[in-house]
């Protein structure tokens, strides 16, 4: 057991072929929730997650038969006087049981759009991601070694590899090799994908979390705090009540006796704390991760923003070139899935490791010396 959660979380780890909201959203959030999965079920099955107080007439054994009872089948919330039995159903809290598996499952959903976009990317014969993962493990064993970043550089190797990417996918010459080949802007087009997903999925965890916790209002989260902070608790809003009822029916010398007992669901002080943490994670993350969207939409397919890139770029190793030459340059030979690359080369290496790439990049299809450059100080 203990060997496939390993296996689970070397599998969720933070990968360097993205950015790092990217990584927030399937990662980070991934082990937060795994973490309080965790600590919801050793409560439930270690601790005591819920007591009833017990008729005097009830012995020790009962009480611990009503009270894994009332557990497992659900109690109510009633505030002030108990409803009717036909009206019971309307505040039976079902959520309690399943909080840890609910949290496993949003888990789940924070991992789902990095899975998918592993499994297009095995698709195709590009290894791009690769690529921008090697190139952050050049900078990462570069500070390691203690190396100054004004001297790194990064190597031949690397930027041949850049090269034999793009190289390979424009000399690609007929329509099969094309499809392979992933039409210049298939890895593009699944890492857009991928954060077009990310931002469907925390919509999708509040609609998880609206409905387990039955709340009223859309924005719960903020009703809420202003419940806390002006003094109203779980007694006039109902959630998360620590009080609640639970019926049943006990069998005593041949006859059905019903009962309705009062029981302390402890367990929902902790529940309080992390769904109200977790719905303004989500919160926040819905703004960050759309802005993040809208930011990368831009500085992938403006116009003015590639060429803002290349120039800027350039500019570092004292390179001029004209509007005409950089358009050329993007459109015929780095294209979308090129300038997607060097972005996340960027995000995940440093500016001056993304410039230096380009300058060769440059170089070489300018047909120019790709002599090594020193890159600027920073």
């Amino acid at each position: 057991m203990d060997k496939k959660v390993k296996e689970f979380v070397n599998k969720i780890k933070k990968e360097h072929d993205d950015d790092v909201v990217d990584r927030a959203n399937y990662a980070t959030t991934v082990y937060l929730l795994g973490f309080f999965a965790m600590l919801i079920m050793a409560k439930q099955y270690v601790g005591e997650p819920l007591q009833c107080w017990i008729p005097a007439e009830y012995k020790d054994q009962w009480e611990k038969y009503i009270e894994s009872y009332c557990f497992i089948e659900n109690t109510y919330y009633a505030n002030g006087t108990l409803p009717k039995e036909g009206m019971r159903d309307q505040n039976e809290l079902r959520y309690y049981q399943w909080v840890p598996y609910i949290l496993a499952a949003q888990a789940l959903i924070c991992y789902a759009p990095k899975f998918i976009h592993k499994m297009l990317y095995s698709f195709s014969d590009l290894r791009v991601n690769d690529i921008v993962g090697m190139v952050y493990a050049e900078r990462k064993k570069a500070i390691k070694d203690k190396k100054a970043i004004t001297q790194m550089d990064i190597g031949d190797s690397m930027y041949a590899k850049v090269a034999e990417v793009l190289d390979k996918r424009n000399l690609a010459d007929n329509k099969k090799l094309q499809l392979q080949l992933s039409f210049n802007w298939y890895l593009a087009a699944i890492y857009f994908l991928m954060k077009i997903l990310f931002v469907v999925s925390i919509l999708v965890q509040f609609g998880v979390i609206h409905y387990f916790v039955a709340a009223s209002e859309t924005f719960w989260g903020f009703s809420i705090i202003d419940d806390l902070v002006n003094g109203r608790d779980w007694r006039t809003n109902g959630y998360f009540p620590r009080v609640t009822f639970c019926d049943l029916r006990t069998r005593d010398i041949g006859q059905n006796r019903p009962h309705t007992v009062q029981c302390v669901l402890m367990i929902n002080m902790f529940i309080e704390k992390i769904y109200i943490f977790l719905w303004f994670w989500f919160f926040a993350f819905f703004i960050i991760t759309l802005l993040n969207l809208i930011m990368w939409t831009y500085r992938s397919f403006s116009r003015s923003s590639r060429l803002v890139m290349v120039e800027d770029a350039l500019a570092l190793h004292d390179i001029r070139a004209s509007e005409h030459q950089m358009n050329d340059f993007i459109d015929d030979y780095l294209k979308l899935d090129g300038v997607v690359m060097l972005r996340l080369i960027d995000s995940n290496a440093g500016y001056v490791h993304m410039a230096d790439i380009l300058q060769r990049l440059w170089n070489s299809h300018n047909k120019i010396g790709n002599t090594v450059s020193t890159p600027a100080s920073v």
